[in-house]
């Protein structure tokens, strides 16, 4: 399922991306130390990094308080880790892709690997049921079957017989809604970051070419890929916000207390 080659290695049968492996663990370890560092740093009046940090942390803050009023906050640490994650694993893309230690790729993103954005996504669905069935119990299921439950009430009781038929068809359509939300936060992150890189390289190659044509054209093309590095910059940032809060809105969705689509 991946787009380019991979450093892989098998064991007892199952077959590993090392380089994907290697990063997302190097990611980690670095982001662990810089925020053990930065709590240990935080002061009352804050400085420049601080205050970056507290207005990051205040806007997703408001971002969970408007869509889900107070209780919403309580999945703000949640919403936060997952907006950072994801957009330290697209913004490494950024740095020297082609730094090689033993063969391998260091600073290649993760999210350029399908693998890890389908693994992103898989936790979204994991926490989103987690939530729903931790606020509403069993009566979580109900929304598999959504909107039988308000047919109930709803009809009169000479057509509650059409009730049979039409539960497992909306079942159907609920799990199959609940997978494609899946498949969409997989594709959608692991294409823009494909798309960036490849833009970028087709860039790189047109100032290659055009460089030999004309000292104007040449300037020109130097631009573009400093460009498409702003560019990286700001999809790698967007894309991490949207991710974050779609997870925000499917875990709104399943506490809610009546589901609606």
């Amino acid at each position: 399922m991946e787009a380019i080659e991979f450093v892989r290695t098998t064991i007892n049968g199952h077959t590993f991306n090392v380089e994907t492996i290697v990063v997302t663990w190097l990611i980690m370890l670095a982001a662990t130390i810089f925020f053990i560092y930065f709590r240990s740093q935080m002061k009352v009046a804050p400085g420049k990094l601080q205050a970056v940090v507290e207005m990051v942390v205040r806007f997703f803050d408001e971002q969970t308080y408007s869509m889900m009023g107070p209780r919403g906050r309580e999945y703000t640490p949640l919403i936060l880790f997952i907006f950072i994650a994801v957009l330290s694993f697209n913004w490494i893309g950024l740095l020297p892709s082609d730094i090689k230690v033993n063969h391998l790729l260091i600073l290649m993103p993760p999210t350029r690997d399908v693998n890890t954005t389908l693994a992103l996504a898989i936790c979204t669905f994991i926490l989103f049921n987690f939530y729903g069935f931790q606020k509403k119990g069993l009566g979580y299921f109900k929304n598999f079957i959504h909107p039988i439950p308000d047919m109930i009430k709803t009809l009169p009781p000479y057509l509650l017989f059409m009730v049979v038929f039409l539960a497992p068809l909306f079942l159907v359509l609920n799990i199959v809604e609940i997978f494609a939300r899946v498949l969409s936060l997989t594709i959608r992150l692991f294409g823009n970051v494909m798309g960036d890189h490849i833009i970028l390289a087709s860039l790189i190659l047109f100032m290659f070419l055009v460089l030999q044509m004309a000292v104007v054209a040449g300037v020109v093309s130097y631009a573009l890929p400093i460009f498409v590095y702003l560019l990286g910059i700001i999809s790698g940032a967007v894309q991490a916000f949207i991710f974050a809060i779609l997870t925000l809105t499917y875990i709104s969705s399943a506490v809610e207390e009546e589901h609606e689509h």
